[in-house]
């Protein structure tokens, strides 16, 4: 049997097995592994080069993550906070069971809260709010 990738605009699009020898220049003989849709390949060198794939971007984590992105400083402020809204910031975190939203309007409105209130610094939002990362998600 033989193994054909199927090449246009020099990305391979598909895959080809024929029992015959296929004389095509759309048409790349594989001797061993077969490479991945989407790569590129190079007449010149005749190489393939496996697509790069971004990784998927974590925009919800749990609860503990978020509470553990916060530096211990920050948690003493929060948690000796008289204010009301602060107050109610930090239960609802404490309390929460479903995942945080990254992109959350709440969540942003309480990074302003907390900035505000002079809980957190200037630019803190920004990272507190950063993409999770895999061990951050559920």
């Amino acid at each position: 049997m033989h193994n054909y990738a199927l090449i246009h605009n020099g990305i391979k699009v598909g895959e080809q097995s024929s029992t015959n020898i296929i004389s095509n220049p759309s048409l790349i003989f594989i001797e061993d592994m077969m490479p991945v849709d989407g790569s590129t390949y190079d007449a010149e060198s005749k190489v393939f080069t496996a697509p790069v794939i971004a990784p998927e971007k974590i925009r919800e984590i749990s609860p503990d993550a978020m509470r553990d992105r916060f530096f211990f400083d920050e948690r003493v402020l929060i948690d000796n906070s008289l204010s009301p809204k602060v107050v109610t910031f930090r239960n609802d975190l404490m309390f929460r069971r479903k995942p945080v939203s990254l992109d959350s309007p709440r969540f942003a409105l309480a990074m302003q809260l907390l900035l505000s209130e002079q809980l957190i610094e200037v630019g803190r939002d920004i990272t507190l709010l950063q993409d999770g990362t895999p061990d951050e998600a559920l």
